[in-house]
């Protein structure tokens, strides 16, 4: 899972990736020769391992014909009468693959971003209102979301699942509507069906299953490297073909930087290019809510140079920001456009080695907990007692966010508790408590402010986690007394060490499954935390 790092950029010249017959000599199995060839080479089965190259190659161009891939994304990815396929299919190639430099991944890694863009729709679904999602509260956009919400909650309730003749009508209908697939899978995962049922994300047996799938469909290679790791890769010819087919004239992080140009980024000159295409925001979006919206709906062709010539950027200004990048400055204001989307296409980021600030918070976590003001102050970390609680508080989201890989969501106002996660189709809360010498935690003189807040959730809290230095003997007591009147709500406590030694444990190298969300689940046990209890650690 993607962890927040911070990034440089490096280009603007990117790595080319491997041609089509590079690929194919690095295919390293005969089982995996044999699928990618099935696509296209009828004999297939009865090939050996270089005559099955050699056929490959002979039909190579059968795998890069226009016609061809899209019936193959059509009949394999958004008309596939697998529910599994529908869903990972267009992350795994087009959000992790495509978005790429060179459209090359180790397998581990892709699995590791599409469970991370799945995660990415809960997150969100959970931390935002139906008016948020359409941009309006009222009028022909609300409506147009509204009437589309009910007729996914009508599907998914016929069924439990969404037929090939149903998923055909829902594209319609989104095309007319102009509701993007992002948008329908923030309403998917408000009802509890994305990225499945529960709203449960894919394993990486599932993500393996549809990698062979797309495979079989020539859209997918895979070559083994010298160090005997697997990659997922597209052939840059294949690639240029799926782009134009899933209409990426920019890949998100180049878009992203060239939206952060001062000619663009503008709150006027976005809502402006909304606007030319009747697309709504509402009064309280941020310049960063803008830009996502325009991401999701608008070319970034048309948002450099408009629908028209007199929309967009004039040719002398896309002229000047050619020349402050260095970069030729003839031609039309398409010619120039198109050298600027090249520009930004070729620019990829590397993470930045600068140390994330709240590691000291981290390494500092339980005399936070307990209140010790002498280390703390001796650290320069707080310079008034109302900096403890705060800090404390930060260092617990980076404990969930960087060594656990659980985003906090954003919360409203200011009566919630510190912190809240997606767990499937319900929360997760937890509450910072920290205390001065001994360092005993009462709980029964937060149970109704914790009550209060589960009582106000839009969905099940199955968990709370209260994070102190220590707890009284009385308290688990009382948790599990809570729990027998408030049936599938847990409340756990859990010290300050503990939760420290958990997160270090499962973020270890000698943990496997260490890029993988920490299974929240195992968490569910009214009482104190008892890491005996979870057993041997998996993700």
């Amino acid at each position: 899972m993607a962890r927040s790092r911070g990034i440089a950029l490096i280009g603007p010249e990117r790595e080319q990736g491997m041609t089509f017959d590079e690929v194919v000599g690095g295919i390293s199995t005969v089982t995996d020769l044999r699928r990618i060839a099935s696509a296209h080479v009828v004999d297939f089965r009865n090939l050996d391992e270089e005559r099955l190259r050699e056929a490959l190659r002979a039909v190579k161009p059968q795998y890069l014909h226009d016609r061809t891939v899209q019936d193959a994304v059509t009949g394999g990815i958004w008309l596939s009468p697998d529910h599994e396929c529908r869903v990972v299919a267009p992350l795994l190639l087009c959000e992790v693959l495509l978005q790429s430099a060179d459209y090359d991944v180790l397998a581990r890694e892709a699995e590791e971003q599409t469970i991370a863009l799945e995660q990415q729709v809960l997150n969100e679904s959970n931390e935002l209102d139906l008016a948020q999602i359409a941009g309006a509260r009222q009028g022909d956009r609300h409506q147009f979301y509204q009437l589309y919400q009910f007729v996914l909650a009508v599907v998914w309730e016929t069924e439990g699942t969404a037929s090939v003749e149903e998923v055909s009508l829902l594209r319609r209908l989104r095309e007319r509507l102009g509701i993007c697939e992002y948008d329908s899978q923030l309403l998917d995962a408000q009802l509890g069906v994305y990225p499945k049922k529960g709203n449960e994300t894919h394993t990486r047996d599932e993500i393996s299953r549809v990698r062979r799938s797309l495979q079989a469909r020539g859209l997918l290679f895979v070559y083994r490297d010298k160090s005997g790791d697997d990659h997922d890769v597209v052939p840059e010819e294949l690639a240029g073909i799926l782009r134009q087919t899933f209409g990426m004239d920019l890949r998100r992080f180049g878009y992203q930087q060239m939206l952060a140009d001062k000619r663009v980024r503008g709150r006027q000159y976005l809502e402006a290019a909304l606007q030319r295409r009747s697309l709504p925001w509402l009064r309280e979006d941020t310049v960063e809510k803008l830009q996502q919206r325009i991401m999701r709906y608008l070319p970034a062709a048309e948002v450099l140079g408009g629908l028209s010539p007199r929309d967009g950027l004039s040719s002398e200004e896309l002229q000047q920001w050619l020349g402050d990048l260095g970069l030729p400055t003839s031609g039309s204001k398409v010619d120039r456009t198109q050298r600027l989307l090249a520009h930004y296409d070729g620019l990829r980021p590397v993470r930045d080695v600068a140390t994330d600030p709240r590691v000291r918070l981290f390494e500092l976590y339980e005399a936070l907990a307990g209140r010790d003001r002498e280390t703390l102050r001796a650290q320069h970390l707080i310079e008034k007692d109302l900096d403890i609680e705060r800090k404390f508080e930060e260092a617990t989201v980076y404990l969930f966010e960087t060594l656990l890989n659980h985003s906090p969501l954003n919360q409203v106002g200011s009566n919630h508790p510190d912190g809240l996660l997606s767990f499937r189709g319900m929360y997760v809360m937890w509450d910072n408590k920290s205390k001065d010498a001994p360092g005993m935690v009462n709980l029964k003189d937060h149970l109704p402010q914790f009550n209060t807040y589960m009582d106000a959730a839009d969905k099940a809290v199955p968990m709370f986690l209260v994070v102190g230095p220590g707890f009284t003997v009385d308290s688990e007591g009382e948790a599990i007394r809570y729990t027998a009147t408030h049936f599938g709500r847990n409340i756990v406590l859990i010290t300050a060490a503990e939760l420290k030694a958990l997160a270090c444990e499962w973020s270890s190298p000698n943990n496997p499954g260490r890029e993988e969300p920490f299974p929240l689940g195992l968490l569910a046990r009214s009482g104190r935390f008892s890491r005996a209890a979870i057993g041997t650690l998996r993700a």
